[in-house]
């Protein structure tokens, strides 16, 4: 997420925890690890094969035209930058820097990875990896694990996507599958009938491996923002809306997690009240020895992340297993239906997300055993969202998302282990 005020009093909070000695090494380690997160962009990568649109669809997500046109370029990085300037890696492993955006002057170098800064606004909050690939599918295999071990949000784009992309983008993650977009590109070049009818074919597909699916047009569109952008009528305004609010959930998600890490390992500072009492006030030495006392200390419990991490293989078999997988379905589905929510309501948005997270969260806490040790967290969450629904708004629906979001990915990583 970007860093917005309440992420760098976070992080500094985690940067002092971080340099008290109190926390164990593997502790120590999560609150660098959130810390990180919290001042860094959420990831966006653009995947696909050669001559889908990658780069006319990062143009667009950018508000720019960052990336030419007609020119080869290796795989490419594009961030937030108060100057523009390019940073070059050629095939020695040497840098090189450029200012300013002048991408012809790679023409003789030969770069092996270019990162591209520009003091654009929509890039503030994520960066846009485009993969670039030799088009081959072995190298289109190869280049998707890569990238997505260095993602959070994946794009995908496509005109078709056949057996070869198919084949790769079925080697990523389970995880990041819930946090990706497959992207029907070139619309305006198909027939009516053709698209609507490749759109039907591709949607057992989506629903089996993807986060959802858009039908855009993004040289048609042009970058978004751009005076005389006409992306509204091309797709791509819905895809920017959607991905402008996954960053968003995720950024949140992030400051959650750092919030939850500092309230279980955060020194409480509890006031001492002063009780009222018929006996006369202590004095001198002995009212001294009293304040001074200070408080014994519990031992502060460990993070959940840390359970899940050392959990009993055990616990993931048999009937908690199936359990956990239902609920997880659950909380996937709920994730899929916000999204859709947020793309086709208007002024109702925030009731009908908060029923949907009400309802969602019920079924979880009735689908998993009271002895699963996902049952308590489970119950946390459906106390906060039901409070939450009580407060009504659009900040009260993103605090309820946020929660089962985090949950949900507590559950992932448990079945992953």
């Amino acid at each position: 997420m970007s860093k917005a005020q309440p992420a760098k009093d976070v992080i500094e909070r985690l940067e002092r925890l971080q340099a008290s000695g109190r926390l164990p090494e593997w502790a120590r380690k999560t609150a660098a690890t959130l810390a990180k997160r919290l001042s860094s962009q959420v990831r966006v990568t653009v995947l696909g094969p050669e001559g889908v649109g990658k780069s006319t669809l990062c143009n667009v997500l950018a508000g720019a035209q960052v990336l030419p046109s007609g020119q080869m370029l290796p795989t490419t990085m594009l961030r937030f930058g108060e100057t523009a300037q390019l940073s070059v890696t050629l095939g020695d492993r040497s840098v090189r820097t450029l200012d300013g955006l002048d991408f012809p002057a790679l023409e003789g170098l030969a770069p092996a990875y270019v990162e591209a800064r520009a003091p654009l606004e929509g890039l503030r909050d994520f960066s846009l990896l485009e993969v670039v690939t030799d088009g081959t599918p072995a190298e289109l295999a190869a280049a998707t694990r890569w990238a997505a071990t260095r993602t959070d949000i994946a794009i995908w784009v496509t005109t078709e996507f056949g057996p070869d992309e198919q084949a790769a983008w079925s080697k990523t993650p389970v995880e990041l599958r819930d946090h990706a977009y497959l992207v029907l590109n070139r619309t305006d070049e198909m027939q009516d009938e053709a698209r609507d009818a490749r759109a039907s074919a591709l949607q057992p597909v989506v629903d089996a491996a993807f986060h959802a699916f858009f039908a855009v047009s993004a040289l048609a569109a042009g970058p978004a923002g751009e005076k005389g952008s006409e992306a509204d009528g091309h797709g791509c305004d819905a895809l920017l809306r959607a991905l402008k609010r996954h960053v968003s959930l995720a950024g949140q998600a992030d400051l959650d997690g750092a919030l939850m890490f500092l309230n279980r390992f955060e020194p409480k500072e509890t006031p001492r009240p002063r009780a009222r009492s018929s006996e006369p006030a202590k004095s001198g030495s002995a009212q001294a020895e009293q304040e001074e006392t200070p408080a014994a200390v519990e031992e502060p419990p460990k993070l959940q992340l840390e359970q899940v991490a050392l959990a009993d293989q055990e616990n993931a078999a048999g009937d908690a297993g199936q359990a956990r997988s239902a609920a997880l379905d659950a909380l996937r589905g709920c994730a899929r239906g916000v999204l859709s929510d947020w793309n086709v309501l208007g002024d109702n948005l925030a009731e009908a997300v908060l029923d949907r997270c009400v309802g969602t969260i019920e079924e979880v806490v009735e689908t998993l055993p009271a002895e699963d040790r996902f049952h308590g967290p489970a119950l946390q969450a459906s106390d906060l969202i039901v409070l939450l629904q009580l407060e009504k708004g659009d900040g009260a629906a993103d605090h309820a998302v946020s929660a089962l979001l985090q949950l949900k990915r507590e559950i992932e990583v448990d079945l992953a282990a």
